[in-house]
């Protein structure tokens, strides 16, 4: 089994594939345009969009059942819902990302605090 991750970041979007032993077998980064003050909701639309882009352009690499697994740089309640994120968009509302991911891969998806999601990794 392998694992779909991404990386939510204020600059960058990081997107992966990594095994169940631990190695990447692919990945990619992307900038993100603007920043918290000029981002609105075609920023989200953006990132569903880059995300699905990667899951399907990498389909080959992992397995219709892996799931997708988001690091959020902001609080996460109950694996999907988010309060704010001010690092990425000032004071706006924040949509269900969790959702829209999963309605357009058909994957399951989970989000955690990028913090939590570093320590996972270096544990």
């Amino acid at each position: 089994m392998s694992c779909l991750v991404v990386d939510l970041g204020g600059t960058h979007l990081r997107c992966g594939i990594v095994s169940n032993d631990g190695n990447h077998i692919s990945q990619e980064r992307t900038r993100l345009d603007g920043g918290p003050a000029t981002r609105g909701k075609t920023f989200w639309d953006d990132i569903v969009s880059r995300i699905a882009a990667f899951v399907t352009d990498h389909a080959a690499e992992s397995r219709s059942h892996d799931p997708i697994v988001v690091a959020f740089p902001g609080p996460v309640h109950d694996d999907r819902a988010v309060g704010q994120a001010p690092t990425l968009v000032g004071s706006a509302i924040v949509p269900d990302i969790v959702a829209e991911i999963r309605a357009i891969t058909g994957r399951e998806v989970m989000m955690l605090n990028d913090v939590s999601a570093a320590a996972w990794y270096f544990e």
